[in-house]
């Protein structure tokens, strides 16, 4: 019994041998997969990494063209605006005696306060201009409701700077409207025959009955990188004036 089991142990070395080598290739060929596995695994997440962040940085170049295409409008819109331009009170009182005439306004007046720098919201500072503010009040009085809001709508747009508005408060005369009416239907009245109220007495009805008070700020850019010129070396105080 003992021979023959060392015969069949000896019969079955060579079986052994090639279980165990069977064995250790497998082991061999698990591990060897596992590790390229895990290697094509990490080369994966880089892969994915740099796509990643190329598509970041793709994507922030097209956001920067983006912004330089705005900020290249914005800043043509600007000049469109005059914004640019040295502040120059007497082409401004000028312009708005235009306007007065061109909308039919009785009567205007304004004050413009001392030019000063304006601090932007948040803190925020711009490194190649200066934001620079004059306060403009202005008072105006016309006959009807859209002679004086052409006025204002024109006078906000106006290219000589910005002009956004603080304050603006309308107010109507209605004593003044009833005036003008009773004075208007009593030209009407007393005009001859083929002849108009406006013919006959064109000033009866001329009685304002809307009113504005409105606070503007007058805002330029300074570009510091401009070389200062006798015309922007700053505007001196205005004193209240009313305008003819």
């Amino acid at each position: 019994m003992s021979a023959m089991t060392k015969e069949g142990f000896g019969a079955l070395k060579f079986a052994y041998l090639v279980l165990g080598a069977g064995i250790g290739v497998a082991i061999f060929l698990v591990a060897g997969s596992y590790l390229l596995w895990q290697a094509e695994k990490g080369s994966n997440v880089q892969a994915q990494r740099r796509l990643s962040e190329v598509q970041s940085r793709l994507a922030s170049a097209k956001q920067q063209r983006e912004d330089l295409r705005n900020s290249e409008d914005t800043y043509k819109a600007l000049v469109a605006r005059g914004v640019f331009v040295p502040e120059s009170r007497l082409d401004l009182l000028d312009a708005m005696d235009v306007l007065k005439r061109r909308h039919g306004i009785v009567t205007l007046e304004y004050e413009l306060g001392v030019q000063r720098a304006l601090k932007l919201a948040g803190g925020t500072t711009i490194s190649a201009v200066d934001a620079m503010g004059s306060l403009l009040r202005v008072k105006a009085s016309a006959i009807h409701d859209g002679d004086m809001l052409a006025f204002l709508d024109e006078f906000a747009r106006m290219q000589r700077g910005l002009f956004p508005a603080e304050r603006c408060a309308l107010t109507r005369d209605q004593r003044a409207a009833a005036a003008a009416a009773a004075a208007a239907a009593a030209a009407n009245a007393t005009a001859p025959v083929g002849t108009t109220a406006g013919d006959n007495n064109s000033g009866a009805a001329l009685v304002p009955a809307v009113a504005a008070d409105c606070s503007f700020e007058w805002i330029t850019l300074v570009d510091k990188r401009a070389i200062p010129t006798a015309a922007s070396t700053g505007s001196q105080p205005a004193q209240p004036a009313k305008a003819r």
